[in-house]
C-alpha cells in the first residue's frame, strides 16, 4: 500500500520537494518488499537496488536544494518561470543533475544494472507491481521536468537523451536474447521498452509526449501480464530456466494462447497495443528526420521477436525434458488466472479499439505543452 500511495502521490504532486519525498517513500517500501524472505538472494537484490537508487535520490535532493537556492521556488509552475531567467551556465548543470536522477530511477542506459539484478528475486505479484510502477515514476518525473521546470530545454539535451534511449533499447534487447532465465529475460525487456519511451520523450514534441504516455500504459499492462504468465509457467514446470522446461503447448494450451498474444503485443505486431505504441514512436521519428532512431526502434523490435520466439519454442513447443512430467492441477491459482484474464481483456481492447485512448493521450500531451 505504501508503494502504491507513494507512486500515486508522485504522479499528482506539483512541487519538486514533495516529489523527492514521494520518491523516498517508494524507495523505502520497495526495499522492504525486496527483502521479503530474508534469504541471501533477497538481501543481495536489495543491496543492488539500494546502491544505485540512493545515488539517484541524492542527486535529486542536491538538484532540489540548488534550484531553491537559485530561484527561491519549488512549485513546478513557479520554477518554470524562474528557470527561464537563469543564465545557461546555471540552468544547464541543474537540468543535467535532475535528468541524471530521473534516468537512474527509470533504469535507463547505463544505469539499468539494478533492475535485472534485483527483479529476479521477487515474488510474481510484487514483481508485476514493480514493473508497472517504479521505472514509470522516473520517466514521468523526467517528462514533468522537461515540460514544466525547464522549458524549452536545450536541443543538445534531447539529442543526448535520444541516444541514451537507443542504447537502452539495444542493451535491453541483447540482454533478453542472451539470457535463459525467464524473469531475467522479462527484466531486460523492461529496459528495452523504457528505451522506446525515452526515445519518444527525446522527440520533444506533443506527438512524442503522446507516444511516451501511450507506451507507458501499454508496457505497464503487457509486462504485468507477462510476469503473471511466467509465474504460471513456473507453477506448471517448477523452473524459470527455459532449458529445463517444455511441453506447455500440450499441457497448458490456454496459457500458450495467452503468452502468444502478449508476445505479439510486446514485439509490436498489428493490431496489438504494442503496435500502436511503437507506430507512434517510429512515425514521429521519421517525421522529424531522426532516421537512425527510427531504424534502431525497428531493429530492436526484430531482436525482441527473437527472444520471445525463444521462450515460445523452449517453454511451449519443445517436449518437456522429463518424459514423465505432467502439468499439476490449477485449482489453487484462480486469483492469478482471474488477474491475468483481466489484463488480457484490457490489452486486447487497447489494441483493437485504440482510437479513444490515442485521443486521450494526445489531449494529455497537448495539456503538458500548453501548460508550459
Amino acid at each position: 500500500h505504501g508503494l502504491v500511495a507513494g507512486a500515486g502521490a508522485a504522479f499528482v504532486t506539483a512541487d519538486l520537494f514533495n516529489l523527492y519525498v514521494w520518491f523516498e517513500l517508494t524507495l523505502i517500501c520497495a526495499l522492504g518488499l525486496l527483502a521479503l524472505g530474508g534469504g541471501l538472494r533477497q538481501l543481495d537484490a536489495t543491496l543492488k537496488y539500494f546502491v544505485l537508487n540512493v545515488v539517484g535520490t541524492l542527486l535529486l535532493l542536491a538538484a532540489v536544494a540548488l534550484l531553491y537556492a537559485a530561484t527561491g521556488q519549488l512549485n513546478f509552475r513557479a520554477l518554470g518561470a524562474a528557470t527561464a531567467q537563469l543564465p545557461a551556465s546555471i540552468a544547464l548543470p541543474l537540468l543535467t543533475l535532475l535528468s541524471l536522477a530521473f534516468l537512474i530511477k527509470a533504469a535507463a542506459f547505463p544505469f539499468f544494472a539494478w533492475l535485472p539484478a534485483s527483479y529476479h528475486s521477487l515474488p510474481a505479484p510484487v514483481l508485476a507491481l514493480f514493473s508497472a510502477l517504479l521505472a514509470k515514476i522516473g520517466i514521468y518525473a523526467l517528462i514533468r521536468c522537461l515540460s514544466d521546470v525547464f522549458h524549452p530545454a536545450p536541443d543538445l539535451l534531447f539529442n543526448v537523451l535520444g541516444w541514451i534511449a537507443v542504447l537502452s533499447m539495444i542493451s535491453g534487447a541483447l540482454g533478453a536474447a542472451y539470457h535463459w532465465d525467464l524473469r531475467r529475460i522479462l527484466a531486460f525487456h523492461s529496459i528495452s521498452q523504457i528505451g522506446y519511451i525515452l526515445l519518444a520523450i527525446a522527440l520533444a514534441s506533443p506527438a512524442g509526449d503522446a507516444a511516451a504516455i501511450l507506451f507507458m500504459l501499454h508496457h505497464s499492462l503487457v509486462k504485468a501480464a507477462l510476469i503473471l504468465t511466467a509465474a504460471l509457467i513456473f507453477h506448471a514446470c517448477g523452473h524459470y530456466d527455459l532449458r529445463r522446461i517444455g511441453g506447455l503447448y500440450a499441457g497448458r494450451p490456454w496459457l500458450s494462447l495467452v503468452f502468444l498474444l502478449l508476445a505479439l503485443s510486446l514485439v509490436g505486431i498489428p493490431p496489438s497495443s504494442g503496435f500502436w505504441s511503437k507506430f507512434l514512436v517510429v512515425r514521429q521519428s521519421l517525421v522529424q528526420g531522426e532516421y537512425l532512431w527510427a531504424a534502431a526502434a525497428l531493429g530492436v523490435g526484430a531482436v525482441t521477436l527473437y527472444s520471445m520466439l525463444k521462450i515460445w519454442l523452449e517453454a511451449f513447443w519443445k517436449p518437456h525434458p522429463d518424459e514423465s512430467w505432467q502439468a499439476p492441477a490449477r485449482h489453487r491459482l484462480l486469483p492469478a488466472h482471474a488477474a491475468l484474464g483481466g489484463l488480457v481483456v484490457l490489452i486486447l481492447s487497447f489494441g483493437l479499439l485504440p482510437e479513444s485512448l490515442i485521443a486521450y493521450v494526445m489531449a494529455a500531451a497537448d495539456s503538458l505543452r500548453g501548460r508550459s
